[in-house]
């Protein structure tokens, strides 16, 4: 039934067993580079995997009649088995050293915000770095694409910091609709202006042109002052009022540093209140 199309042992490409070995040795030896690469190849082996049993299930009806024949006479497994258990198998293995890797090389104060999380996390020692302070982020690829940047304190905490929330970033870029949205932007301990600097390098990690981009915004807007300028509250309704401009409240500020580094500016108020009070703000972008 199913066509060996990669090398190893398995049914379909590696089997579970070889990667076990190969996650196990880079586990061991502390490379998280080639333990998130090969988890990385095995996510695109177990969707390809996924691919050929949706295939089958598209088959025309005789030659699925006689795969359950087969099931039914033989006591060997059909090759249509084969791939299901070691499907199975690969997706439990997956799932392991993921929550390994985490264990392994992301420090425990960043777990809570990988818990929904599907982008790999690793130190990043390249662009945007505060002294005093250690940088992970995650990239996501395809045409919605991910991009995480969280930071954790070199050393202890400071006294007067204990119970810091650990900065953090993430954010979201719509290819097909050329819109970047802030999903959150906590600068927390960084230094003032860090969080503009964290924003604009997801932005040039994100958006491979950034004169591409038509639409820049955030995402359930937190910031107080910014949510009362755009929405009027009254007997427990709420409801957009006037523009306020968008150089008039803390996130449009942000806005026009951040599309200011990178040629750009807002020049389009583009507001959005939901039936529970949850206020998106997004801006249409030029170039400056």
């Amino acid at each position: 039934m199913t066509q060996k199309t990669w090398y190893g042992d398995g049914a379909y490409g590696h089997s579970a067993e070889e990667w076990e070995r190969r996650l196990g040795e880079a586990l061991a030896r502390g490379d998280h580079a080639e333990l998130k690469s090969a988890l990385l190849e095995m996510r695109a082996e177990m969707r390809s995997e996924v691919g050929e049993l949706g295939r089958f299930g598209r088959a025309p009806f005789l030659d699925r009649l006689a795969e359950h024949t087969r099931r039914l006479l033989r006591s060997e497994p059909t090759d249509l088995e084969a791939l299901e258990d070691e499907l199975s198998a690969e997706r439990d293995t997956w799932a392991g050293f993921r929550r390994r890797y985490r264990t392994a090389f992301v420090p425990e104060d960043l777990h809570p915000f990988l818990r929904s999380c599907g982008v790999f996390i690793s130190p990043d020692p390249e662009g945007v770095q505060f002294e005093g302070f250690d940088k992970y982020c995650g990239l996501g690829q395809g045409p919605r694409r991910e991009a995480i940047t969280l930071f954790v304190r070199s050393g202890e905490p400071a006294e007067d910091e204990e119970g810091y929330v650990p900065p953090n970033f993430f954010s979201y870029y719509d290819e097909a609709h050329r819109d970047f949205e802030v999903r959150r932007s906590y600068r927390t301990v960084l230094p003032r202006g860090g969080g503009t600097d964290c924003i604009v390098e997801q932005v040039e990690r994100l958006v491979r042109e950034p004169g591409e981009l038509e639409q820049f915004g955030f995402d359930d807007v937190q910031n107080r002052p910014t949510y009362r300028a755009y929405v009027r509250e009254a007997d427990g309704d709420s409801e957009l009022g006037e523009l306020p401009g968008i150089d008039t409240t803390p996130l449009g500020r942000c806005a026009v540093r951040v599309l200011g580094r990178l040629g750009l500016e807002p020049v389009e108020e583009l507001p959005a209140l939901d039936p529970f009070g949850v206020l998106d703000l997004s801006f249409a972008v030029h170039r400056a």
